[in-house]
């Protein structure tokens, strides 16, 4: 049971982590499709 924990446990971690690496990635992104349509 231990174990399982932990696997969940890091799995949430992980989890949260790609979130916030995919958010990050989404917003440099569309920045560069702003900045090259011209827009501010």
């Amino acid at each position: 049971m231990v174990k399982k924990r932990r696997l969940s446990q890091n799995e949430e971690a992980i989890r949260g982590i790609l979130i916030i690496i995919a958010f990050i990635v989404g917003l440099v992104f569309l920045r560069d499709i702003l900045a090259k349509r011209g827009v501010r």
